[in-house]
């Protein structure tokens, strides 16, 4: 009986470079030939060998082997099947991809591609694989990060029993970044600017203010960057900061008048600066300035910034005085000196030789007066004027009488003279005239002007006297029509005028009684007039009557009197 017999155990071979041999075993019968197939024998290819040994080379594709056995007329029969794996040739890939990257800072991953076989590590160098850094990653990536120096990358692979192989390598090529270094913080003075240098010449640059230059200029307070790109389109950045210090404070203003009594003191407003210096030398603070010129000053603060500034004195101008007053003034009165200026500035001080200080002031006495007058801003000018004093004219004066009395029909008038060494004379009622007449008394006033009208003056009282009324009456009267002592009545009748004695009196009452004490006759506000007649109207019969008569003058005296009368007819 035909048995087939055994080849042996399976191997595994790497492709194309391979070989072996295969020997039967444990066969009954001969060996017809040997079959291969790449298929599982689904189709076979037989093989003019009928040794018991078979050999195998540079296999490209899986191979069963198997011997077929025959043993006489018996049938053939297979020997056991052999497999000889055949694995592919290991292909290291592609590695991708190559890139150029700025130094520092700087990722990405790596990816092999179009590899046979399994990843064993891979590998890093930068001088061409001379030194070698592994990485223990078996994936088909690998990342990078932060590289500074150009770097080569490669996976190991390995296909089976094939050897490793490398994938072809990606270079990081690393370029290098600009190195922008604007400098440290920085302050510079007001008006004043700094050129700012971003170095690296060629490159690109985009200035936070917009500009693309190398260098930019700036004068402004800020917070200043650039962002600079290379050939390699790698970019580095750098801020500076740019603080503006203020310039010396100084500020004279426009140029001024300077005027005799007023120094002007120049400050600078900067204080605790580094240094000052004076057109005139000085190196305070402030200078006081006397006289005309120009003057000027140059400071450096303590941040060492400068300013400088300059002013221009003039002399002012001198103020123009007026003394405005009276030449002559009489004695006894006073005249004001006043002062009109021109020319000044502001409010004005007031100087006179009388050791007075307002604007004006009055005198009364002969004499020169001036003024020293200085502005506020120290200019200055003088007046003088001169005063006389005029005596006032001398008047005296007297009149014909001290009295009168002022009653019209007392037919009465004083004429009072004026004694003077004036021009003319002016009485109280505006008459002019050395004489003046009045018919009534009272206060009479002259005043006498001379020349400088000037005035002197004079009084004089003419008192009121009017001669008191007194009346008297007879003792008897003859009532009998015979033209001769027919009434009663005063004997002061014939003596005065009847109406001045009417207007010297407030009241009269005159009664006449019986010797019994009847009334037969009464008046009132009339002169005593009794004309022996009753209260009836009819011829009283004669005899002695007694009167009674009171009345009051008009200097307020009080009279009273009586008697009596005989009437004979």
């Amino acid at each position: 009986v035909t048995v087939g017999g055994i080849l042996g155990s399976d191997a595994t071979v790497c492709s194309g470079s391979n070989t072996g041999t295969l020997t039967l075993s444990g066969e009954t019968g001969s060996v017809v030939r040997w079959e291969s197939s790449t298929d599982n024998f689904v189709s076979s290819t037989p093989i003019s060998n009928t040794m018991k040994s078979q050999s195998y080379t540079d296999l490209m594709a899986t191979t069963k082997y198997r011997a077929v056995v025959q043993s006489g007329t018996c049938s053939e029969k297979n020997s056991i099947e052999v497999t000889i794996t055949v694995d592919p040739l290991t292909d290291g890939g592609v590695v991708s991809s190559s890139v150029n990257v700025c130094s520092g800072s700087n990722y990405g991953i790596l990816t092999l591609n179009n590899h046979v076989g399994n990843i064993v590590r891979w590998e890093s160098s930068i001088d061409n694989f001379q030194t070698i850094n592994t990485y223990q990653n078996t994936s088909i990536s690998k990342s990078y990060n932060d590289l500074t120096d150009t770097t080569q990358y490669r996976a190991v692979v390995k296909s089976g029993t094939c050897s490793e192989a490398y994938s072809i390598e990606a270079i990081i090529a690393v370029d290098t970044i600009p190195i922008v270094n604007l400098g440290e913080d920085t302050a510079i003075c007001n008006l004043e600017s700094i050129d700012l240098n971003a170095g690296n010449t060629g490159a690109d640059y985009l200035w936070s203010n917009g500009e693309t230059g190398q260098e930019i200029t700036v004068s402004s307070k800020g917070d200043y960057f650039v962002t600079v790109t290379n050939s390699f389109f790698c970019s580095s950045f750098s801020l500076i900061k740019i603080d503006i210090n203020p310039l010396p404070k100084i500020n004279f203003g426009p140029d001024q008048e300077i005027c005799k009594y007023k120094p002007v003191e120049l400050k600078v407003l900067e204080q605790n600066a580094n240094s000052y210096l004076w057109s005139t030398d000085d190196t305070n603070q402030s200078i006081t300035i006397q006289n005309p010129g120009k003057y000027w000053v140059d400071v450096y603060s303590k941040y060492d910034c400068f300013n400088s500034d300059t002013i221009i004195f003039v002399p002012g101008p001198d103020l123009n005085v007026d003394l405005i007053s009276e030449a002559v003034i009489c004695d006894g009165s006073q005249t004001n000196i006043k002062v009109e200026v021109q020319n000044q500035s502001g409010r004005l001080n007031y100087d006179w030789n009388t050791s007075e200080k307002t604007a004006n002031i009055s005198v009364n006495s002969t004499g020169e007066y001036s003024v020293l007058i200085k502005d506020e801003k120290g200019c200055w000018g003088t007046g003088v004027t001169n005063v006389r004093v005029q005596e006032l004219p001398l008047v005296t004066l007297a009149a014909d009488t001290l009295s009168i009395c002022s009653l019209d029909e007392a037919e009465e008038s004083v004429t009072i003279t004026c004694k003077h060494d004036g021009s003319y004379v002016e009485w109280g009622d505006g008459f002019v005239g050395n004489k003046y007449t009045s018919g009534i008394s009272g206060w009479f006033e002259a005043y006498v002007y001379d020349d400088y009208n000037c005035l002197g003056y004079d009084s004089i009282t003419i008192s009121e006297y009017c001669r008191p009324v007194r009346l008297s009456l007879p003792n008897v009267f003859s009532p009998n029509n015979d033209g001769h002592n027919d009434e009663f009545i005063p004997f002061e009748i014939d003596l005065e005028e009847l109406d001045y004695m009417l207007v010297n009196l407030e009241y009269i009452d005159f009664n006449v009684f019986t010797r019994w004490g009847e009334l037969i006759h009464s008046s009132s506000l009339v002169l005593p007039n009794w004309n022996g007649l009753n209260n009836k109207g009819f011829d009283a019969p004669d005899g002695v009557y007694f009167w009674v008569l009171k009345y009051k003058d008009i200097d307020g005296f009080e009279f009273h009197s009586n008697g009596y009368v005989a009437l004979k007819r």
